[in-house]
């Protein structure tokens, strides 16, 4: 399968708050899941969840970084959802959608660190 992923991604935990960008429940019925990141990238992130959710979906990702435990706030779009174990475990993909520069900055130094080109400080 290509990987058809715009940005590279690092691969690591980082605390995620996600619920529906309209305010509706989540198919389980609650308003938000907590989950942990596989991977992030300036772009997304990817994570397991038991809860199926709807390719497109708008969410509300609040994300907490795992070096500098900032938190951002982002909304972002499911890309993927691919049944990981008997439609009982999901591996879920989602976009950033309209970043501001000064989140998109915080992503970029956290994703990159010292190995990206552009000085941060």
């Amino acid at each position: 399968m290509k990987n058809r992923r715009k940005e590279p991604r690092r691969k690591e935990e980082n605390q995620v708050g996600l619920s529906l960008s309209s305010g509706n429940p989540l198919p389980n019925g609650r308003e938000s899941i907590q989950v942990l990141t596989q991977d992030i990238s300036t772009g997304g992130l990817s994570f397991l969840t038991d809860v199926p959710i709807e390719v497109q979906s708008r969410m509300v990702v609040r994300l907490v970084l795992s070096r500098t435990r900032k938190v951002l706030e982002l909304e972002g779009e499911v890309r993927w959802v691919t049944p990981v174990y008997e439609d009982e475990l999901f591996e879920v993909g989602i976009e950033f959608k309209d970043i501001p520069p000064s989140k998109a900055l915080l992503l970029l130094k956290h994703v990159y660190g010292d190995t990206h080109p552009f000085d941060f400080d």
